[in-house]
């Protein structure tokens, strides 16, 4: 194994347990050397943003017009250069188009913060974040915002199996004696990747300022001219998209909560405890090469893991967790 440093983890999450499932290696990348690619992906930054944005606006009953206003606040400066302009378009599409499907819902809290024993375990503890506890008269439920690539029937499923609804649910009524029903998902799919502002082509019989003469071709002796899509034309095609389509840019699928599936929840959330435990005891943080290429994404220790640690792609390409660099070299 690498020479770096390790740290022993004393807390298991919902993103470590997925990590575990998905390849061992990548769960001793992310929670025991505890690295993280420097630059984050534009699915990254989408998610980020759009999530605080939410939670910004989360529960203020404003109108259409202030609610910019009321995610700026926070510190999601969309004007201000803490942002790429592109990914600034995108995630004010998405909140506009989020805001237009889905009235408000009485929040009890927002990015609540839980943690409790596991079963069975006495050296790890379970921990987590929920995006909004939502309460409605006699019952709550748990909210949680996703942005995906496109809404399958595969990943609707899958939905049903996730562990983090049945816990988080668990947990909470460990600690405040809340009793949540079920699991609301605020699914809002991304923009497609190759979306961005175009240029149109013109031709013209005739010299316009800026054009140029084509001495070739079907069209030649026309006149060309270039003109570039401005940002504010380019937003208003992504506003367009969640407005004209809202049934497949956003959808709220609902997981009802169970005495069955919260047990089933636990005894998985045990098992992996007990593998974590295994694994740190024996070393063997084995690698799953089918999980390199991922569905959608390359696995983002694919280059780390490939180069068997060379201490130069160390350096260059990861850094530590919680320092990842945004696309202005900000540290998230």
């Amino acid at each position: 194994m690498p020479a770096l440093a390790e740290t022993r983890p004393t807390t298991l999450s919902q993103s470590g347990i997925a990590n575990l499932r998905s390849c061992a290696r990548r769960y001793y990348n992310a929670q025991i050397l505890r690295l993280e690619r420097r630059e984050v992906s534009e699915s990254q930054r989408d998610g980020k943003g759009l999530h605080r944005a939410l939670e910004a606006a989360a529960g203020r009953h404003l109108p259409e017009e202030q609610r910019q206003a009321a995610f700026q606040q926070v510190g999601i400066d969309l004007d201000a250069g803490r942002l790429r302009p592109l990914n600034a378009a995108r995630i004010r599409a998405m909140i506009g188009g989020y805001f237009r499907q889905w009235g408000k819902l009485q929040t009890w809290a927002r990015e609540y913060p839980l943690s409790g024993p596991i079963p069975g375990i006495s050296e790890l503890t379970f921990v987590g974040k929920v995006d909004r506890i939502i309460q409605t008269p006699g019952v709550f439920a748990i909210l949680d915002y996703k942005t995906v690539e496109r809404l399958s029937p595969t990943y609707l499923e899958s939905l049903q199996r996730m562990l983090q609804g049945p816990l988080y649910a668990h947990y909470l009524e460990q600690e405040q004696g809340m009793e949540v029903t079920e699991v609301i998902y605020d699914l809002i799919v991304r923009p497609p990747s190759g979306m961005a502002p175009r240029n149109d082509k013109f031709y013209s019989d005739s010299a316009v300022p800026g054009s140029r003469q084509l001495k070739s071709g079907k069209n030649s002796g026309k006149w060309l001219l270039e003109r570039k899509e401005t940002m504010d034309e380019f937003e208003g095609r992504l506003h367009a998209l969640y407005r004209d389509k809202p049934e497949e840019m956003i959808l709220r699928p609902l997981v009802c909560i169970t005495r069955e599936n919260r047990a089933e929840a636990l005894h998985e959330l045990t098992l992996a405890a007990r593998e974590v435990l295994w694994r740190l005891d024996t070393g063997n943080w084995g690698e799953n090469r089918r999980e390199c290429e991922g569905a959608f994404y390359p696995c983002p220790y694919r280059q780390l893991c490939y180069s068997r640690y060379n201490p130069v792609v160390v350096e260059n390409e990861y850094t530590s967790r919680g320092e990842a660099l945004d696309s202005e070299g900000i540290v998230e």
